[in-house]
């Protein structure tokens, strides 16, 4: 995994939680930097003997999220080094459809299972061995309940039908300790 494009794709999954076969799936034209936003509409699936792009399975997966500065940052970067490319080969400037992230050797869409192979070995080499692709979905998940975003809005990031499944999922992560709700009920009640 080419280490610019590598960082591309990993603030963009801690900034929106997408799954790997969404962010293998978007193209530009879902994309709208101006407006700091993504529209997820789609999925990679890799059977034996094809990758087929799927929309999501259930109506929760398609989805518009706001994305962090971080992630419009990186994904301007990314496209300006992608056209940089094209041009210098004489491509010319991509279709609007085109994948944010292609295979880098033929343009279509990337393996899912080659693509976590490739992160697998550049995880390794940062000293990450057993970080898989998808704790970074994870982690953006728990930086949000971790700061108090509410677990609505955090199921809807992720695609879920339902706040109760995103917190039976995640709910583990956090410590028991209360004591944060009492002080937040001290502040409220004025003591």
């Amino acid at each position: 995994m080419e280490v610019r494009e590598g960082m591309s794709k990993v603030v963009l999954t801690l900034g929106t939680g997408m799954r790997r076969g969404e962010l293998l799936a978007l193209t530009w034209d879902k994309v709208d930097l101006a407006g700091q936003v993504v529209h997820i509409d789609a999925a990679l699936e890799e059977t034996r003997s094809e990758i087929v792009v799927k929309r999501p399975k259930t109506a929760a997966g398609t989805r518009s999220l706001s994305l962090p500065a971080a992630a419009v940052e990186a994904l301007q970067t990314h496209r300006w080094r992608q056209l940089e490319m094209r041009l210098a080969l004489g491509l010319g400037k991509p279709s609007d459809e085109a994948l944010v992230f292609p295979d880098p050797l033929t343009g279509r869409h990337q393996s899912p299972r080659a693509f976590t192979m490739r992160w697998g070995r550049a995880a390794a080499r940062f000293g990450v061995p057993q970080a898989s692709w998808h704790a970074l979905r994870h982690t953006h998940c728990s930086i949000l309940l971790h700061h108090g975003v509410d677990p609505m809005t955090v199921a809807k990031r992720l695609g879920h039908t339902s706040a109760s499944f995103t917190l039976a999922t995640y709910g583990h992560r956090f410590a028991k300790d209360d004591r944060h709700a009492a002080e937040v009920l001290d502040r409220a009640l004025g003591q």
